[in-house]
């Protein structure tokens, strides 16, 4: 009966429709599916009597057999009837809700208006043309398919894709999930899934050459632009050490210099990496989707990324534009002893190309070179999933060994198994993830009412709530105006049996929602507000957590189980600076594992009580490091001769320059400046050359033209005095130095 027991409520895959991690689906249809489903519902699908009821039957047969199926009107009435393929998805929907009321749905597509109105559009003429229709398009809701709106089962506009019937957080089968129960939406899944086989069969889907190919004038514009990848190359290099006009010999030399310097040599990647990945960024934006030789949704490549069936857009780039710039651990291909990447390049090759950078594509093959730094990059991979895997293991042990005694108690505390308070309210409100998919999405459910008073007994469940309700309502009111004066509702009431005791911040949201009044509902009388604000406190409560969940080991599997996945993913994007996960894992390990003293690279997120720009700005300003070099344009030393009390003694003059609007990147000014400078700087300089020399320096901290001037009057000084003879070397005669000993005549 155990293992009955077990495989009814816990292996039961319409049971485990969320993951206790995060609140996101595990289940959708993939692949094939999506993009049948896309088809299917975009708006030039038709089907004849015949051809509908087939599919529809296809679908539903040996499920809910009971019932009959309900044929809506066509859409086309002459000169012959026809029915859209939305109505295919609407007649599967109303079969779902015959035991429920209706759903109400809006969802954005994973295809956008700009995919779908302008994929045919191509020459720049045509494309100027849509541009002067872009307000008609997005007020005429008929043309805009981005959104899938569903009113009373029945799909108005959209298409599905991965965002509806994929794995795809608030997604159509989320909804249904949220609204009706597990079984309901395994079953939507299930009836989806015959559907979109049926019509791919009729369809078809295959990926061609012709897919991946860009047309003529597009192809030429590519490569005039990847042909000046090299010089903005050079000119990067030859601006990032200041030596614009020099010769090559002289940018040799600062490159030879800057690889003995590590820090110099990530600077200049980073500043040239910043100029070949903005041409990368424009190549692809130019020839995709514009350049391509079929025009989307016809061309299967672009489908399949666009729709969300299988790859991105970064797999479409490479096989279409180009492959980019390589990375090995966030750095340009490194340069050997030779000065050389590889043994075919110059030394101190400036070119992109000999940095890395691979113009080339997957459809027209790559070159050895560049063959070779993608291998680089994929090895790179390679050794990642293999060496990380094992520590990212080792440290979801580790977690899970130290948190595996905690749980959630009756009030909704998280403790320790010898009952000491670790979390006063689990997770601050009390919320289980798994059932807050939709808790904070209240025009769902202003749009669901009916759907959500029939889910629960609502009649029943008011009648136990009473007490108290109301003292509790008038707390809450009290604490939205006056936050600092009142306790929290939830720490005084407990969640469990008082329906008023929510978080502050999802009481206010209903308030606020209730006030807009966006839809004209409430006013309209269509809702109740106090009625509509009591059901969304109900939903609340059953959104709590239940009381001896380990929430502990929980913790522990969400940290590593992502963890390990980034490793073994790394290989699949070989050289992509833009998503190296792996460089997570070491910052993971030195919070959790090591817990050292001093954290290398520490962060904080910071919640202003009135955010605004100004505050925000001001206080990043007085929390940002800022070292004298982050300021400072450039730094003039004058030294001069200078007679003080009968010696002459040597004065340098150190002039600081202040970059320009510096005061746009710190929170204090020249004064402060000045001040810091003279307690710290001149300090340290003055120990320094105390330490070296032996002596005590004199130092005077004054401003720039202060310094100028005195070292004007004091030179003018000195130059008088050895005018008038009275500043002059003392000679000793020969005789006196006869009879002095060489230490005499140096002391003298």
């Amino acid at each position: 009966m155990e293992a009955r027991s077990e495989i009814m409520n816990i292996a039961l895959s319409d049971e485990q429709y969320v993951v206790p991690k995060n609140g996101q689906p595990l289940r959708g249809l993939i692949q094939d599916h999506v993009i049948s489903s896309f088809m299917l519902t975009k708006r030039d699908t038709f089907f004849t009597k015949e051809e509908y009821c087939q599919i529809v039957y296809t679908a539903l047969y040996g499920i809910y057999e009971q019932y009959s199926i309900r044929i809506p009107m066509p859409a086309i009435l002459k000169p012959i009837p026809k029915w859209t393929g939305k109505q295919v998805v609407t007649a599967i929907l109303m079969h779902i809700s015959t035991n429920h009321c209706t759903i109400n749905f809006e969802g954005k597509c994973k295809v956008s208006t700009n995919e779908i109105n302008r994929g045919g559009y191509q020459t720049k003429k045509e494309r100027k043309l849509m541009k002067q229709k872009d307000e008609f398009t997005e007020k005429w809701s008929g043309a805009n398919d981005s959104l899938c709106i569903i009113k009373d089962s029945q799909m108005l506009t959209g298409t599905l894709d991965k965002n509806q019937i994929g794995a795809s957080n608030q997604s159509l089968i989320h909804a249904i999930y949220e609204l009706y129960n597990g079984k309901v939406s395994g079953m939507c899944l299930t009836l989806l899934s015959r559907l979109l086989t049926t019509y791919l069969q009729r369809i078809g889907h295959t990926c061609s050459l012709d897919d991946c190919m860009l047309k003529p004038e597009f192809d030429n514009k590519r490569t005039e632009m990847l042909n000046k990848t090299n010089e903005l190359a050079r000119t990067a290099i030859a601006k990032h050490f200041k030596l614009e006009g020099h010769s090559k010999y002289d940018i040799d030399l600062a490159l030879a210099n800057a690889r003995r310097r590590p820090q110099l040599s990530k600077e200049l990647d980073d500043a040239v990496k910043t100029e070949v990945n903005e041409c990368t960024s424009n190549v692809i934006k130019e020839c995709i989707p514009y350049g391509q030789l079929r025009a989307f949704p016809w061309n299967s490549l672009a489908l399949m990324t666009t729709t969300g069936a299988k790859g991105s857009k970064v797999n479409h780039s490479q096989i279409t534009c180009l492959l980019g710039q390589q990375e090995l651990e966030g750095r340009r291909v490194p340069v050997m002893a030779t000065g050389k990447t590889l043994p075919s390049f110059p030394r101190y090759d400036t070119s992109a190309r000999a940095g890395g950078f691979i113009a080339s594509r997957f459809l027209t093959g790559v070159p050895p070179q560049e063959f070779f730094f993608h291998c680089m990059a994929g090895r790179e991979g390679l050794i990642d999933t293999a060496v990380k895997t094992a520590s990212s293991g080792y440290l979801q042990r580790c977690v899970i060994k130290m948190l595996e005694s905690l749980h959630v108690e009756y009030d909704y505390s998280v403790r320790e198994s010898d009952g000491s308070i670790i979390e006063f309210m689990y997770g601050d409100d009390g919320i289980d993830v798994m059932k807050s998919g939709f808790l904070n999405n209240i025009d769902f459910w202003a749009n669901n009412y009916d759907a959500l008073v029939s889910k629960y007994e609502t009649k029943a469940i008011l009648s136990k709530f009473k007490k108290g309700f109301s003292r509790a309502c008038k707390l809450q009111k009290k604490c939205l105006r006056h936050p600092e004066k009142y306790e929290p509702v939830q720490s005084i009431y407990s969640p469990s049996n008082n329906l008023a005791a929510v978080s502050e911040k999802y009481y206010k949201l209903i308030n606020d929602y209730i006030k807009e009044d966006k839809r004209g509902e409430f006013k309209s009388g269509k809702l109740d507000p106090e009625t509509f604000k009591v059901m969304m406190m109900l939903k609340y409560n059953k959104s709590l957590i239940n009381p001896g969940e380990p929430v502990g080991v929980l913790a522990g599997q969400s940290i590593g189980e992502p963890s390990t996945q980034m490793t073994l993913n790394t290989f699949h994007l070989a050289g992509r600076g833009d998503v190296n996960v792996t460089l997570g894992m070491p910052r993971i390990k030195e919070l959790v594992m090591f817990a050292k003293k001093e954290i290398a690279t520490p962060s904080m997120i910071l919640y202003l009580k009135e955010p605004n720009q100004k505050n925000t700005e001001k206080l990043a300003k007085l929390l940002t490091k800022v070292t004298l070099a982050n300021i400072i344009e450039g730094i003039k030393c004058l030294d001069s001769i200078i007679v003080h009390e009968g010696q002459r003694r040597r004065q340098y003059t150190i002039d600081l320059t202040l970059i320009d609007k510096y005061e746009e990147v710190v929170d204090f000014n020249t004064t402060e400046i000045t001040k810091k400078i003279k307690s710290v700087l001149m300090n340290e300089i003055a120990k320094r050359q105390q330490s070296k020399v032996g002596i005590d320096i004199d130092y005077k901290g004054v401003s720039g033209e202060e310094a100028e001037e005195k070292v004007n009057e004091e030179s003018e000084d000195v130059q008088e005095k050895i005018n008038k003879g009275k500043v002059i070397e003392e000679e000793v005669p020969e005789e006196e130095q006869n009879e002095m000993s060489e230490e005499e005549i140096e002391e003298k």
